[in-house]
């Protein structure tokens, strides 16, 4: 097994074990595959030349551990739906789909929220084999996750901008 694969299992493993340790329900959809759930949710809103071209409703997954989890284990991804990956720098990051049952389309978001880059329809892994990665051509500390195939049905394309519109005050 190579070095990363064994990260990556690693990782994989420890998100098991803090998931069982904090009580998190087992999966219903896939056992022994981890699920987040309760995540923090945001509307985001991608925008060109400050139109509005689509709006999401993402999970937050701002941890180690919620990041390694992702979408996996879902049966099911809602097209106004997604969930964004948030650090705390830029680096190169790269993203898979181990254990994630759905189609995926990794939108590559630069610190100023511009799109660097898209990679459309990804297909899950398959249980067995290979699992091959998707990395940012470039240094970026956002990775939104939607349905696959939906930015090109939306229409959203490298340059067009990630803004999270201002949230209403309790009245």
């Amino acid at each position: 097994m190579t070095p990363a694969r064994l990260l990556r299992a690693a990782v994989l493993a420890a998100a098991v074990l803090v998931l069982l340790a904090a009580g998190q329900p087992a999966p219903a959809q896939e056992p022994g595959i981890p699920i987040n759930t309760g995540l923090p949710e945001r509307v985001i809103v991608i925008e060109r030349d400050g139109v509005e071209i689509a709006r999401f409703t993402v999970e937050l997954a701002l941890t180690p551990t919620e990041q390694a989890i992702g979408l996996m284990g879902r049966t099911e991804l809602p097209p106004d739906r997604g969930m964004l990956f948030i650090w705390p720098t830029a680096d190169r990051v790269a993203m898979w789909m181990k254990n994630t049952l759905i189609p995926l389309d990794f939108v590559f978001i630069r610190p100023d929220g511009t799109i660097a880059s898209i990679v459309h329809n990804v297909q899950p892994c398959p249980p067995q084999g290979l699992c091959p990665a998707y990395a940012s051509p470039e240094p970026v500390n956002m990775v939104l996750e939607i349905g696959g195939g939906r930015s090109r049905e939306l229409g959203i394309q490298p340059g067009d901008r990630l803004v999270l519109p201002e949230r209403r005050k309790p009245q």
